[in-house]
């Protein structure tokens, strides 16, 4: 290399040195800063405070971040919920609506991936179903018997109110049962006219074939042509991995992609992370959440009937 060219390579690389020692720290200085990732998760009923596999979902999780992983048991969503807000730790698994308190406790948290059935539905939604024939708009079910599950973190039958009276209806009699199984033998048997159900749906808000309030009847003898759907509420996204909405964004990078192929990559760790649905992940945005969290809002806000 003729002497110039060296002087220039030289001169070059000394530019660039300093410019990477600058680089390298901020590269790395999120981890610094948490230390330790902390991970929140309540664990299956039955369980007490502990979560099976843990040493394996810490090792996956560390391996998936590049630094300390340690996991903290919540004794309850609530509980877990608090703990998010209050910082002690950075990502959570939830419900739909333990994520929508969440949000509207501190406004702190972000949805990094969600799961997805094994029927390929993404949420839920509730749904009225009645008998064929019985009424061609919702403004005909006012003071007729509807069977609805009792309780409820999100009030199906609030909404269902609503749409009424939207439709220019009245109250329709709501008989409570314990649980959607009572309601549903309630509607095959006869004694109510309608059942306030739910059905899985894919990300679009197609129903899909596999369970659901249809279905179910189905099965227990009611044919498919004897029921007709009248209403469906807005979906309800299954919940999220949350996180710390000030987290890096080169660490909600890494859980989301981390989540998205892990039943691919690391299926003995997906089935201690992801109880229920066994479709795998996808990821999502707060944006998919919106529509739960307005429901909820709205029924706080509304005066009790």
């Amino acid at each position: 290399m003729p002497p110039i060219a060296r002087k220039i390579a030289f001169l070059a690389a000394a530019a660039v040195i300093p410019l990477l020692a600058e680089a390298a720290p901020c590269w790395a200085g999120w981890r610094e800063d948490l230390g330790t990732f902390r991970i929140g998760m309540v664990a299956e009923p039955g369980a007490g405070q502990s979560v099976a596999g843990l040493p394996a979902l810490k090792e996956a999780y560390s391996a998936a971040l590049g630094m300390p992983v340690e996991v903290l048991v919540a004794r309850s969503l609530p509980a877990l919920v608090a703990a998010q807000a209050d910082r002690r730790v950075h990502y959570a698994i939830y419900s739909a609506t333990a994520y929508t308190a969440a949000w509207r406790l501190c406004g702190c948290v972000e949805p990094v991936a969600a799961p997805v059935g094994a029927d390929g539905s993404a949420a839920v939604r509730a749904v009225l179903v009645g008998r064929t024939g019985a009424t061609a708009s919702l403004a005909g079910i006012a003071g007729r018997r509807v069977a609805v599950t009792a309780g409820g973190s999100l009030r199906p039958s609030a909404a269902l109110l609503e749409a009424v009276v939207a439709d220019g209806g009245a109250a329709p009699a709501f008989v409570e049962s314990a649980s959607a199984e009572q309601a549903e033998r309630l509607f095959a048997a006869g004694e109510v006219e309608f059942v306030l159900g739910w059905e899985p749906v894919t990300a679009n808000g197609t129903p899909t074939s596999v369970g659901g309030t249809r279905q179910r009847l189905a099965f227990g003898g009611v044919a498919a042509a004897e029921m007709t759907a009248l209403w469906s509420s807005p979906m309800v996204r299954y919940g999220p991995h949350a996180v710390r909405a000030e987290l890096d964004g080169e660490a909600k990078r890494l859980l989301a992609g981390f989540l998205v192929d892990l039943k691919d990559s690391r299926p003995d760790v997906y089935d201690l992370v992801e109880f229920h649905h066994q479709g795998g992940f996808v990821a999502t945005t707060h944006d998919e959440y919106r529509g739960v969290i307005d429901a909820v809002g709205a029924l706080a806000a509304a005066p009790p009937p």
